[in-house]
């Protein structure tokens, strides 16, 4: 008798036993289509968003800034979009004395998000998404950003993002705590 060959697709059917991380990622995206069907942003399969439900859904877009009649430049002679996030991590460091100085700042940075303001994990963090130049957890930014002065700004914002860690690490002494991969 032939051998039988069995599609990759096919393979569960065909007796391959279930791996953790296939279970886990499957729990997780039947839990994200869940979230996305019983919040009205999603119609269940089938189904036509209502009238009603389409005018909930509101985009609010910030209205573009008026230009700033003298612009400061922190880097003169550098250009670049991430020519001056060292130079405002070296001032924080400073302003803030975190552990291990401007120069781990740097390193966990560069570790974190490899110097991206918008960088984005969406399973980091225990599963709540990390995102910015120092992987805040999207769980916790709301209120960290609010406790730190920076309510309403999104972790992807360079200054929001480096204040608020180079503040969370210089309260608790370590940068292990809250990156423990690379603030170890």
């Amino acid at each position: 008798m032939p051998a039988v060959r069995v599609h990759p697709r096919h393979r569960r059917a065909a007796g391959e036993p279930l791996s953790w991380p296939r279970v886990a990622w499957t729990l997780v995206a039947v839990a994200a289509v869940a979230a996305l069907r019983g919040s009205g942003v999603v119609p269940a399969f089938g189904e036509e968003a209502t009238p009603a439900a389409r005018a909930e859904v509101r985009v609010q877009v910030p209205a573009p800034a008026a230009p700033a009649a003298a612009v400061l430049e922190p880097c003169r002679g550098r250009r670049g979009p991430d020519s001056a996030l060292p130079r405002l991590i070296h001032c924080e460091a400073a302003v803030w004395h975190v552990p291990g100085g401007a120069a781990m700042a740097l390193a966990v940075a560069r570790c974190e998000s490899s110097m991206r303001t918008t960088a984005f994990n969406p399973t980091g963090c225990g599963g709540a998404g990390c995102s910015g130049l120092y992987q805040q957890s999207l769980r916790f930014w709301r209120q960290r950003a609010a406790n730190y002065g920076f309510a309403e700004r999104p972790p992807t914002d360079a200054v929001a993002n480096v204040v608020v860690s180079l503040r969370m690490a210089a309260e608790k002494g370590t940068w292990a705590r809250d990156w423990p991969v690379c603030g170890a």
